[in-house]
């Protein structure tokens, strides 16, 4: 569990990094996030590491992307996303890239895609998700990206080698 709410206030901001061990059913908490503080950001894992970012606090939205490796227990702040700051996004590492899309922010729904390759340390633009949308779910199966919902019932694939977006069954 990192940054997020206390004491029940969903939209206080917090730098607070727990982790769980379900065989002896504790919390542990770990050394403070060292990033700004936040709430509603998201992250994933990939190859044993935890890619992390975005959300926002009293200074505003945040773009920023943090990678940490649970073997150090070190987080490294990675190039921002230059598609600004949000709330809420779509974030999903998967085959060496952590994609990014949608999500909300003062200007409202949004519907950008931005991929970040993590050999080349890199962020791309890539072909906006159609009909914006913030709070979306998302996962990965076989290394291809799957975003959908969002206060709306359409689904989309990500065709990475045709930057393109393929509907599916709407929820």
């Amino acid at each position: 569990v990192l940054t997020g709410g206390s004491n029940g206030q969903v939209f206080s901001s917090t730098k607070d990094f727990f982790k769980y061990d379900p065989t002896t059913d504790s919390w542990q908490q770990l050394t403070d996030y060292p990033g700004p503080e936040r709430g509603l950001g998201i992250g994933d894992t990939w190859d044993g590491r935890l890619y992390f970012g975005f959300g926002s606090n009293n200074n505003g939205y945040l773009n920023d992307l943090w990678v940490w490796d649970p073997a150090t227990n070190v987080f490294t702040e990675l190039p921002p996303c230059p598609g600004g700051g949000r709330d809420h996004p779509a974030l999903l590492a998967d085959s060496g890239k952590v994609y990014m899309a949608a999500g909300g922010n003062s200007l409202g729904n949004l519907g950008d895609m931005w991929v970040y390759d993590i050999a080349d340390s890199t962020w791309s633009q890539k072909t906006d998700i159609p009909n914006v949308r913030h709070h979306p779910y998302q996962f990965t199966i076989n290394g291809e990206a799957y975003i959908g919902a969002g206060h709306l019932s359409s689904w989309y694939k990500f065709d990475e080698d045709n930057n393109s977006w393929i509907q599916l069954a709407s929820l």
